[in-house]
């Protein structure tokens, strides 16, 4: 009865691993219900024939703590160090291999060497759109209603300005917003009460506190104004340059009438201030990143000189020794009383010496030329040390100008701002490095 009850107990277990293992296949070949088809195992190499790390370089031996791990592509056991690496892999048609998929596939475990060859792994560049047609596509509607708006404001203002008369300058001005109308500002939101009074832009006819809407000078414009105002649809008088008139006008009016200014600016060939001062910093850019590549070619020369002097000088100094030990030869054998034997190595000694001292002499002109090439190429380092020094503190003080720059409104101020940090990040980055290099030569 106990034999029975343990082998229907065997019996069990065994028919329940083959249902697991049956499953596990299934579920490798047949796509399951939520997500995509497993990767197919056909192509791994079997446990009992990886015993070492299939990496090129890499002889690490699996164990029970250097776990083999099978690429997913290529089907080879790695350790764990390389089979780290992500991409994404789809079976092959025959359903015997995987490929890489990087679209329609799923995110798998590979090697380093599948991963590193594959197909988009030597692109400079991945993959780019381009969104300026779609933003000038959502930006041209809101450019088009701001430019007709500032042509309005524009022609208000002609008209409310040049007026003949107090009664005509009343029908000018725009129509103003009732007071109940709005409880804040439409600027900023702050709440309209007893401390924060309304006040109506005379161009626009909206409600203002009073930091946002402020008294300014206006002044008429010339003859391209009155047609530019025609042209918008807007009647307007003809126009008097000389004429100027005090107006409560919004922080909105004014920034557009500044835009128009700034756009006839750019119609009529006038550039901006600091548009000037940004095309000199760069032309003084270029002059320095040449002189500065001119630079590094004398160094490189400077210090291929001082090698080859050094190296001369070494070779004068054991010239000079063997010139020397030659010297002492001569003078034992000048001191032998062996005359026949004197006379033979006496000659000898003659001649090494001889030759001794003309490698001394080809040893010192040698030095003597690279000492002359060393000084050159330290006096052009010299003179173009001071061309730098120049060139440095002259882009240092048009960078300066940027701070005194006139300012018309706050995108001024950016810009002049953004001119001086973006120079003085160059002279950061170059200067110290040719500070740096000077040193060193030194």
């Amino acid at each position: 009865m106990a034999a029975l009850s343990l082998s229907g107990l065997f019996g069990r277990t065994g028919s329940q691993a083959n249902k697991q293992s049956q499953r596990k296949k299934t579920d490798m070949r047949s796509p399951g219900p939520t997500g995509p088809p497993s990767l197919t195992r056909h192509h791994w190499v079997p446990d009992s024939q990886a015993l070492l790390c299939a990496y090129v370089t890499c002889e690490c031996e699996f164990s029970l703590t250097d776990r083999r791990h099978h690429c997913r592509k290529c089907g080879q056991a790695f350790c764990t160090a390389h089979c780290s690496s992500k991409m994404r892999l789809c079976n092959s048609d025959d359903g015997l291999s995987v490929i890489h998929d990087p679209i329609r596939g799923q995110m798998a475990t590979v090697c380093l060497s599948c991963f590193q060859h594959r197909e988009t792994w030597q692109q400079s560049e991945g993959i780019t759109r381009r969104l300026t047609q779609r933003f000038e596509a959502r930006r041209r509607p809101r450019i088009k209603e701001m430019d007709t708006h500032m042509w309005e404001v524009f022609a208000t203002k002609s008209q409310v300005v040049n007026a003949g008369s107090e009664k005509e300058r009343r029908a000018a001005l725009a129509q103003w917003v009732p007071d109940v109308s709005r409880t804040c500002c439409a600027t900023c939101f702050q709440p309209f009460g007893m401390l924060r009074r309304r006040h109506h832009c005379r161009l626009c006819g909206n409600l203002f506190c009073a930091a946002c809407c402020d008294q300014h000078a206006l002044a008429a414009g010339d003859a391209s104004e009155q047609a530019a105002s025609r042209a918008s649809g807007v009647a307007a008088e003809a126009l008097d340059t000389g004429k100027r008139l005090v107006l409560r006008v919004c922080d909105g009016c004014l920034h557009l009438l500044g835009r128009r200014e700034r756009l006839q600016a750019l119609r009529t060939g006038r550039e901006h201030p600091s548009l000037d001062l940004f095309f000199d910093l760069l032309a003084t850019q270029s002059r320095l990143d040449g002189m500065l590549c001119e630079w590094q070619k004398l160094a490189v020369k400077a210090k291929a000189c001082s090698n080859d002097n050094a190296l001369a000088r070494h070779a004068l100094h054991e010239k000079e020794a063997a010139y020397a030990r030659c010297e002492r030869w001569v003078a034992t054998e000048s001191a032998t009383t062996n005359e026949t034997v004197n006379e033979t190595q006496l000659a000898h000694a003659l001649n090494q010496l001889k030759l001794a001292n003309s490698d001394r002499e080809k040893a010192a002109v040698v030095v003597e030329n690279c000492e002359e090439c060393l000084g050159k190429a330290r006096k052009q380092q010299t003179a173009m040390k001071e061309k730098l020094d120049v060139a440095f503190r002259e882009f240092d003080d048009l960078s300066k100008k940027a701070l005194q720059l006139p300012i018309g409104n706050n995108t001024d101020r950016t810009l002049n701002q953004a001119l001086r940090r973006w120079a003085c990040l160059y002279l950061s980055q170059n200067k110290f490095g040719f500070v740096q290099q000077l040193v060193e030569s030194q």
